[in-house]
C-alpha cells in the first residue's frame, strides 16, 4: 500500500546526502525526480533475497 499523503517529508539533510551520493556515483547529468520514505518494512529481506538468488549454485 502506497499512502504518500500520510508519509512524513524527507528531511533536507537526507535529500542533500542522497543528491551527493548520486553525484559522486553517476556524475552531473542526472536529475532526482522523487524521493519518498520506504513504506514496506521488509525491504532488507527482499534485498537479501535478490542477492542470494543471483548467486550461482554449485
Amino acid at each position: 500500500m502506497n499512502n504518500q499523503a500520510t508519509a512524513a517529508p524527507v528531511p533536507p539533510l537526507i535529500l542533500a546526502v542522497i543528491a551527493a551520493a548520486i553525484h559522486a556515483s553517476y556524475g552531473t547529468n542526472l536529475h532526482i525526480v522523487a524521493v519518498s520514505p520506504i513504506q514496506d518494512p521488509d525491504w532488507a529481506r527482499e534485498g537479501r533475497r535478490e542477492i542470494f538468488s543471483s548467486h550461482r549454485i554449485r
